[in-house]
């Protein structure tokens, strides 16, 4: 393998990284948000 597809591929694996982290951080962030929704809706119906 020449030393450019060498760097190309650690890029690569650098982007697939970070593309992993965000979409976990994303669904972190959804269930965040669920929950945040229910536990609001559950104080304006007076149930906590």
């Amino acid at each position: 393998m020449s030393s450019i597809e060498e760097q190309v591929a650690a890029c690569i694996a650098v982007i697939e990284g970070s593309h992993a982290a965000r979409e976990q951080a994303i669904g972190a962030s959804r269930s965040l948000i669920r929950r945040c929704a229910n536990s609001i809706r559950a104080a304006h119906r007076g149930g906590i």
